[in-house]
C-alpha cells in the first residue's frame, strides 16, 4: 500500500527546482471545492506533493486532478486512489523525460494539459512509455514543425487503441505510422483495415506488412545486386506476401486467400476508453494494462 510518506518522497524524486509561487493549483482547488474531498483528507498531503511535482515536470497538474475527481466520483478508497495516481504520475514523468531529451516538451500549461491528458489514456490502455518514444522518433523524421511532433505521436497511439499487436511488431507499426505521410486525422483508418484483414484470416505477418504499406513507403533495405554489392530497394513484398498472396489496403484480392493463422494476442478490438479508471467500480480492468497495474 502506498503511504502518504511514500507518495511525498516519490514526488520529491520526480521534481526539479520549483519556481517560486508554483502551487498545485488544480488538485488544491479540487480539495477546496469538491463535496467528496473530506473522504480523501488522509491522502491530501501525498496528492498535493504529486501535483506539485507534476507542475514542475509538465507545467500542469490537470491530468492528475482530472483523475482524482473521476476516482472520487466512483468512490475509490483513498489509499487505492493514491496508489493508482502515484503509478500514473511515474509514467507521465518518464514520458516528460523523453520529450525534454528531444526538446519537445510543451512550453505552456494549456498545451501540456491537453497532450498529457491524451497520453495518459494511451498509457492506461496498454501502451508503454517506450512505445511513445518510438512514436516521437518516427514523427521527428517527418518534414514539418517540431511543435507538432508530440501531438502526432499521441495521435498514432490513440489510433492504434484496440489494434491487436504486441512487442516489436507493434513498435514497428507505430514507427511507420508516425513517420509516414498520412495525416493525423486519417490515422484511425488503420483500425478498420486491421479489422478487415483479421476477418479474412490473414496471418499476423501479412497484416503487419499490409498496414505498413497503407501508411507510407516501406523503409529502404539493402539487397545484393548481381555484382554482389548492396543496393537499396523499396516496396519489396514480404516473405509472407510472396508465399500467400498480396494483401493491399486491408483487402485480400479475389483468388488470393491467405492461409488461416492465429490472430495476434493482446488487447481486443474496441474504441478509445472514455478515461475509465482501471480498478474503479464500473470499469472492467483493461486486458492491455501492464502486469501489476491496478
Amino acid at each position: 500500500m502506498i503511504t502518504v510518506r511514500c507518495a511525498t518522497l516519490l514526488a520529491a524524486a520526480l521534481s526539479v527546482a520549483l519556481p517560486a509561487g508554483l502551487a498545485a493549483q488544480d488538485v488544491e482547488a479540487w480539495f477546496a471545492r469538491a463535496p467528496e474531498a473530506s473522504a480523501y483528507s488522509s491522502v491530501r498531503p501525498g496528492l498535493l506533493a504529486l501535483a506539485t511535482a507534476a507542475r514542475s515536470e509538465i507545467l500542469t497538474d490537470h491530468p492528475l486532478a482530472s483523475r482524482l475527481a473521476e476516482g472520487a466520483r466512483k468512490g475509490v478508497p483513498a489509499d487505492r486512489l493514491l496508489s493508482i495516481l502515484t503509478e500514473e504520475a511515474k509514467g507521465l514523468s518518464q514520458a516528460a523525460t523523453l520529450l525534454r531529451e528531444r526538446g519537445l516538451l510543451p512550453s505552456s500549461g494549456e498545451a501540456s494539459a491537453k497532450l498529457f491528458s491524451q497520453l495518459d489514456i494511451a498509457l492506461r490502455s496498454g501502451f508503454s512509455v517506450e512505445d511513445f518514444g518510438v512514436a516521437l522518433d518516427g514523427a521527428l523524421s517527418r518534414k514539418g514543425k517540431k511543435a507538432e511532433v508530440p501531438g502526432r505521436a499521441v495521435a498514432v497511439l490513440s489510433a492504434l487503441l484496440g489494434v491487436n499487436f504486441e512487442g516489436q511488431s507493434r513498435r514497428t507499426l507505430i514507427g511507420a505510422m508516425a513517420a509516414g505521410p498520412i495525416a493525423d486525422s486519417r490515422l484511425s483508418s488503420v483500425k478498420s483495415s486491421w479489422a478487415n484483414l483479421v476477418s479474412r484470416n490473414a496471418t499476423p505477418e501479412q497484416i503487419l506488412s499490409s498496414l505498413i504499406d497503407s501508411v507510407g513507403p516501406r523503409p529502404k533495405a539493402k539487397v545484393a545486386d548481381k555484382d554482389g554489392e548492396a543496393s537499396p530497394t523499396e516496396g519489396k513484398a514480404s516473405a509472407g506476401q510472396a508465399a500467400e498472396g498480396p494483401v493491399e489496403n486491408g483487402k485480400v484480392p479475389p483468388g488470393e486467400r491467405p492461409r488461416p493463422g492465429k490472430q495476434p494476442g493482446g488487447m481486443p478490438p474496441q474504441g478509445m476508453p472514455a478515461g475509465g479508471m482501471p480498478g474503479m467500480p464500473g470499469n472492467a480492468p483493461h486486458p492491455g494494462n501492464a502486469p501489476g497495474r491496478p
